[in-house]
């Protein structure tokens, strides 16, 4: 049986709260910015269920961003569309984009800005850099840091903050929350073997999706929003019969990311979103040994359901109230 993941009060090191996933989502929610973008078809900047996004230059970026980095964006946004039930569509018009994209500067960042002269707390327009330079070489990998910080800066751009009060640099003397990790959250800054209370437990790997926290974050921001009778929140996320992993009805298609859990489940990091049907975990192409963990995470906890799939622990989570109904699993002694 999995152990079920926990931190006792005497095991806090230098932060000092204790939160659940819930506190995770809202302080995520909450510490960028209050301005977020207004999908709805109602109320100042509506955008009636649509975001564009542009790649191929804009006024402060006139050549764009590579083919790669671009591929790696549209990725993610096919992927976001899932989860959040808004559609992202790309335009080659930088005045028609609502998120540009660029590579002129140094580092990697999002910035957004509410230009209305009377500020009205939506968003107008954001932009995401990220250097070609950025990840130490590690562009060309699909599974590496550099597509786990597109993600990231995605969500910074769609208003997510940082889970801790950091910014630039930051580790685990620097955290708000005892359980600020990657496990809960990819707008943490701290990798799963950075945080001492989980290190033991769970190894270090790059995420190729948003973790639970920031679901839920998402869903406090815009699941409440409606455009013309069409809904937005995780709750509509793949509500039909889904297999996950080996075997998978994901085509490309319809998730880029998840379509490949099978090939990077065994070096990455996953949290899986589900809003229905009966559901299946097929592990059964891996020869680990292997915890599959199919108990629901809940909105009190302090971390969510971990499994250890493709020979790491705790690579595969649960998004709250995701329910999985069946696994297959491989080989190994499981």
């Amino acid at each position: 049986m999995a152990k079920a993941l926990s931190i006792a009060a005497t095991e806090q090191v230098m932060p000092s709260v204790l939160g659940s996933l819930s506190d995770l989502a809202k302080y995520i929610a909450q510490t960028d910015d209050l301005t977020y973008f207004n999908i709805s078809s109602s109320g100042p900047d509506a955008n009636y269920g649509t975001l564009y996004y542009c790649t191929s230059g804009n006024l402060s970026d006139n050549n764009g961003i590579t083919a790669y980095h671009a591929t790696i964006v549209t990725e993610v946004f096919n992927y976001l569309e899932n989860i959040t039930g808004i559609n992202f569509e790309y335009t080659s018009n930088p005045y028609l984009s609502d998120i540009d994209f660029t590579n002129y500067d140094d580092g990697a960042y999002a910035e957004t800005w509410d230009t209305d002269t009377v500020p009205n707390g939506y968003t107008d327009y954001a932009v995401v850099n990220v250097s070609t330079s950025w990840g130490n070489g590690s562009a060309g990998l699909y599974n590496g840091y550099v597509y786990q910080t597109f993600i990231h800066e995605i969500l910074h751009a769609l208003s997510l903050g940082h889970l801790g009060p950091y910014n630039g640099v930051g580790d685990y003397e620097d955290a708000y929350f005892v359980n600020d990790s990657w496990l809960n959250s990819i707008m943490s800054y701290i990798p799963n073997s950075g945080n001492p209370n989980i290190s033991a437990d769970i190894d270090f790997a790059f995420l190729q999706t948003i973790m639970a926290a920031d679901i839920l974050a998402l869903d406090y921001l815009y699941g409440s929003q409606n455009s013309n009778g069409s809904e937005f929140g995780s709750e509509y996320c793949f509500r039909t019969d889904t297999v996950y992993g080996f075997n998978t009805n994901i085509t490309y298609a319809m998730d880029p990311i998840l379509s490949y859990l099978s090939v990077y489940g065994s070096t990455n990091a996953y949290c899986i979103v589900d809003g229905g049907g009966v559901d299946t975990f097929d592990f059964s192409g891996w020869n680990f040994d292997q915890v599959i963990d199919l108990r629901v995470s809940e909105l009190s906890s302090f971390f969510p359901t971990a499994s250890n799939i493709g020979g790491l622990r705790g690579n595969l989570t649960l998004a709250v109230g995701t329910v999985i109904e069946k696994a297959r699993s491989g080989g190994g002694d499981d």
